[in-house]
């Protein structure tokens, strides 16, 4: 099963609509571009991820997590909006991350699974007015390893 959050445009929309041609099994997620045959999930609110994962856990097996809902907002540092800079964190960091958590049960009892985070070159360039975003996708990486050492045991990568 083939998990796609963030499935209604770019590289999610490209990845779950390739995944669905060739015939796998793939449930994707969208926010707020509906399109029909998605669900419709705010990754941030960890209850909502929850309510997913439990109304599709007679699907999981052999779970690939692609995460690619991301959000952005741009301003220097110092002329930020507090809230509009925490919904950057809250979609990217922590939504990926309450997306992980709740499948991870699945995944180790299984003794399979793949997480795919997608992170951004911004991370690493120092870009004017991203530092919202930035941060998100270069908490990511750190997540990513660490999460990847505790489950690795469990053939989950």
């Amino acid at each position: 099963m083939i998990i796609i959050t963030g499935a209604s445009r770019g590289i999610g929309k490209y990845l779950y609509e390739t995944y669905k041609k060739e015939g796998l099994d793939v449930i994707g997620t969208y926010h707020s571009s509906k399109i029909d045959g998605l669900y419709k999930l705010d990754v941030s609110n960890n209850s909502e991820v929850e309510q997913f994962i439990e109304s599709i856990k007679h699907q999981l097996s052999n779970v690939v997590l692609i995460s690619c809902s991301g959000t952005s907002y741009s301003s220097f540092a110092h002329k930020s909006n507090i809230d509009l800079w925490d919904s950057v964190v809250d979609v990217n960091l922590k939504g990926t991350f309450n997306m992980i958590r709740s499948l991870l049960p699945y995944m180790r009892e299984d003794k399979f699974g793949r997480i795919i985070n997608f992170s951004s070159v911004v991370a690493q360039m120092g870009v004017h007015g991203t530092s919202a975003y930035a941060a998100s996708k270069s908490a990511l990486w750190g997540m990513t390893k660490a999460i990847a050492v505790e489950n690795a045991t469990k053939n989950v990568t």
